[in-house]
């Protein structure tokens, strides 16, 4: 009887564990905070079982939108929604820099040798394209004097970069210390010329009527992900290899390395920081009207913040 009482509360136990859908726009390093959280097993302590969906950025808008999703492992999705007159919510940010590197031909020496010669970016109007731009302009390269191109994803743009499609192009971890391992030259980090917001938490506002509790429990989850990634490099490391299919070790301890100083302690940024992000989204979006700063609410951050301490995983 003893062992059928056990059981069937072991039973009930999971019955009870909550599902919560979290969509995710790629397989990269700022995705880490939910996926180490739910492998340290922070969800299922708080009564969830994450469902992680991948999904393309603009869909997650729309999704946003229709309220067919309440959450996104990202900050842009709500951005992009807030423009669309959504009243959605980045709640916390993992980083505030554009995460990518600008990568060329071995005989590029410099950012301004780019001049006359051919750039690989994802689409017209993107990061990729807005920061390569930001990059060019600030080496006093007139974007005007090269001749951009649209290629597609980093995978693209790295095959592209091996065939001599192009001269250059700007890659995110892994994909430059690829470049990299096979001669190609690092011009510099584009988060230095171009904020950004990548990884956190947003959500459609709706989410904090229909059940405060859970937005602020999935808040605590992803906070502590974010410590964890942070503060335990090895196992982050092991989950990134796994989590971005990265069969190369040191190519994914040089990830690590070279970028974790780019991401927040709290999950709160400045508020220079965020009215530079949002303006930068103007650009990418392609849109003059301002986009309200009240799109970036920490106030439930800071609270969860508060009551974490000096918590250490």
């Amino acid at each position: 009887m003893l062992i059928l009482v056990l059981v069937g509360f072991s039973l009930a136990q999971g019955a009870e564990l909550q599902r919560v859908r979290i969509p995710f726009t790629s397989y990269t390093i700022e995705q880490l905070p939910y996926q180490l959280a739910d492998k340290k097993g922070y969800f299922r302590e708080e009564g969830f079982t994450p469902e992680f969906i991948y999904m393309r950025s603009t869909t997650i808008t729309m999704a946003l939108a229709s309220r067919t999703l309440l959450y996104s492992s990202g900050a842009s999705s709500a951005i992009q929604a807030a423009v669309s007159g959504i009243d959605a919510k980045v709640l916390w940010v993992a980083s505030s820099k554009t995460l990518m590197f600008l990568l060329a031909k071995p005989e590029i020496k410099q950012v301004s040798d780019l001049k006359g010669k051919r750039i690989g970016v994802s689409g017209i109007g993107g990061a990729s394209d807005v920061g390569t731009r930001a990059m060019l302009s600030a080496n006093g390269v007139n974007p005007r004097d090269t001749t951009i191109i649209a290629i597609g994803p980093t995978e693209a743009r790295l095959l592209a970069l091996k065939a001599g499609v192009i001269d250059a192009t700007p890659l995110i971890s892994p994909r430059n210390f690829q470049a990299e391992n096979l001669g190609f030259r690092n011009l510099g980090f584009m988060g230095d010329f171009m904020p950004n917001a990548f990884g956190g938490f947003s959500i459609n506002s709706v989410a904090l009527s229909q059940d405060a509790k859970t937005v602020e429990t999935l808040v605590r989850i992803g906070l502590k992900g974010l410590r964890v990634m942070k503060q335990d490099r090895a196992f982050t490391v092991d989950v990134m290899q796994k989590f971005t299919k990265m069969d190369d070790k040191e190519i994914a301890q040089r990830t690590y390395e070279a970028n974790i100083p780019y991401f927040t302690d709290d999950g709160i940024i400045s508020e220079a920081e965020q009215r530079a992000i949002l303006e930068e989204s103007k650009k990418q979006l392609n849109i003059d009207k301002p986009i309200p700063l009240s799109v970036f609410d920490f106030s439930l951050t800071q609270k969860v913040k508060k009551e974490l301490g000096n918590w250490k995983p």
